[in-house]
């Protein structure tokens, strides 16, 4: 048992992240298919899988004849068993899809009192921080209109800021459809923004989910850049074509004018920073990850705004030290003339600490 509570957990969760891109379209057919056959997939039923995440995670909270270390390891045989009932977009399947995800999160939480508490107790506290912040998250993204020193004056526009949607496993359609319904509730809008990471996975999987978002163009002009995540799946050029599908111009390098506006937006994987001498006529530059608004930053003028997301401002305990300490210098707010956003959705299990609410930025220039 000693090698299962040291060696078995990291084994387990390798499989899970694994199973998880397989499971949600995330790799190409090749590799979804070998490892559908390396983890016999195939064998079994959904509910005999459903059934025995239920019974497993039961008995992991409430057996007292095992150690507190071993319940962890029936925590990552819980999830890893999960993964099975992923591939699907009717209702039961969402709930089991959020609640492996959750189940994930739990563990994190659970590991990580664990840290301080050697007893039983860990068990109930890590689960009591993680069911706080899934309550939290579920209350949905909040109107924030961001205040900053330097703005055109007289010509104001109004800049609505949409980051982070990860449409995906933990974001399908009526997740979307909450974010643009808050958008949409911003009175005065001349264009809609979204600083990237909005299809977390194949597009042929997620698609229908990103629907809600044509609403947003009839209303205003709609622009977006590229993040991580567009690109982490290798399905880049179908997620531009679905955003374009929906009315949303994509800017990849690239400038326009809207408003009276110049209109930035730098593509994440291969930012190209020659654009710099254009920044000074600049009035809005759009990035998705905020070190590279930050090579820019002292390089346009001081009514200029740089809008940038990807750090989630850590989302939940307990990454948000990692994400802190990952991105310190630029985490979450406002920084001289960059704002990072804490994002409109959330990545992974469907959770945010107190402090870090989802958001609609609302942005005057």
């Amino acid at each position: 048992m000693a090698f299962l509570t040291s060696v078995g957990p990291i084994i387990i969760t390798l499989i899970s992240i694994l199973a998880m891109a397989a499971l949600n379209e995330e790799l190409d057919k090749n590799a979804k298919r070998t490892l559908s056959h390396l983890f016999f997939f195939g064998m079994g039923t959904e509910g005999v899988f459903i059934f025995i995440y239920i019974a497993v995670i039961g008995a992991c909270c409430c057996c007292h004849c095992v150690h507190h270390n071993d319940r962890y390891f029936i925590l990552y045989l819980c999830i890893s068993s999960s993964m099975i009932v992923w591939n699907s977009e009717s209702p039961p399947h969402v709930i089991i899809s959020i609640f492996a995800y959750n189940s994930l999160g739990a563990l994190l939480c659970i590991c990580c009192v664990g840290w301080f508490v050697k007893n039983r107790l860990c068990i109930f506290l890590g689960l009591s921080l993680a069911i706080a912040q899934i309550l939290f998250c579920n209350l949905g993204p909040v109107i924030h209109k961001v205040h900053r020193e330097h703005t055109r004056g007289n010509n104001t526009a109004v800049v609505v800021q949409l980051s982070d949607l990860h449409i995906g496993p933990t974001c399908r359609y009526r997740c979307t459809a909450e974010i643009v319904e808050t958008a949409l509730r911003v009175k005065k809008v001349d264009i809609f923004v979204i600083t990237g990471d909005v299809v977390d996975g194949r597009v042929d999987a997620y698609s229908s989910a990103a629907e809600p978002l044509r609403r947003l163009h009839k209303r205003a002009t709609t622009i977006m850049v590229i993040g991580n995540h567009d690109h982490m799946h290798g399905d880049i050029d179908n997620v531009v074509r679905l955003m374009e599908s929906l009315g949303i111009i994509v800017l990849r390098n690239e400038a326009m004018y809207v408003k009276n506006l110049m209109i930035i937006g730098l593509d994440d994987i291969k930012p190209d920073i020659s654009m710099i001498s254009q920044t000074a006529l600049a009035d809005l530059i759009l990035v998705h990850q905020p070190s590279v608004g930050a090579s820019i930053q002292a390089k346009i003028n001081k009514n200029a705004l740089i809008l940038a997301g990807h750090t989630h401002c850590g989302q939940m305990l307990p990454v948000i030290p990692v994400i802190w300490a990952a991105n310190a210098a630029y985490f979450c707010g406002v920084y001289g003339n960059m704002y990072v956003s804490s994002g409109s959705g959330q990545w992974g299990p469907t959770m945010r600490f107190f402090f870090n609410r989802a958001e609609v930025a609302v942005h005057s220039l």
